[in-house]
């Protein structure tokens, strides 16, 4: 049996930031072009104009294979937006001019839902993504156990959580083997027009009643 290549979790770093919107881009294609229809391309510079690229109270992480950006998880703590008006500002400023007013209130709109404020002592995975070509590595499992890691040893974290689009099955099926429950499931008719998704499931991961396992 061939030994598979070994993955490394890393910190984001400025050089990276790209390639990772574009893997973003590509991962949740679907949705962002339901608000932005324009290519991966496009619609990775417009995530790079909104999101960090670097890390803070917003932490963002890299896997690795051979030196080559195969996944990414970004993870969010109280307080964890506070430059975010700056950034979104800018950005729509940005798409307005490119793509008009109405696709850039769209766009905005559709980010906004998508959009949440964890609570104190509450960890928040605002997004995993693997590359195609790499999916079924067991990449999405490591950041996931990196991620709980983390909280576990953050004294002032005692909750993992995110939102998963009900339709998305397998995701759910992996969250559930890594210990998450669904605290609540919600519908959005909003989300549904604009998206094209309208159910959502929030789940959470207790460090204090669960393990991390490889």
């Amino acid at each position: 049996m061939e030994k598979q290549t070994p993955i490394a979790i890393v910190p984001i770093s400025p050089e990276m930031h790209r390639e990772t919107c574009q893997l973003i881009a590509s991962s949740f294609r679907d949705k962002f072009q339901a608000l932005l229809p324009v290519d991966e391309l496009r619609l990775a510079e417009a995530l790079a104009a909104c999101v960090p690229d670097k890390n803070g109270a917003e932490m963002r992480m890299v896997a690795l294979m051979d030196g080559n950006i195969v996944g990414s998880i970004g993870l969010t703590r109280a307080g964890g937006m506070a430059n975010a008006g700056t950034r979104w500002r800018l950005a729509l400023d940005g798409l307005r001019r490119e793509h008009g007013v109405w696709r850039a209130c769209k766009f905005a709109v559709g980010m906004a839902l998508l959009h949440y404020k964890p609570q104190f002592h509450e960890c928040y995975i605002d997004h995993i993504a693997v590359r195609a070509s790499h999916r079924n590595l067991g990449i999405g499992s490591n950041l996931l156990v990196w991620a709980k890691r983390y909280v576990r040893d953050c004294p002032d974290l005692g909750r993992l959580t995110l939102h998963v689009a009900g339709s998305n099955k397998g995701a759910v099926l992996l969250y559930e083997r890594h210990g998450f429950a669904t605290i609540r499931e919600m519908s959005s008719m909003w989300s549904g027009m604009l998206l094209k998704e309208s159910h959502w499931r929030y789940m959470a991961w207790d460090a204090h009643e669960s393990e991390v396992w490889e």
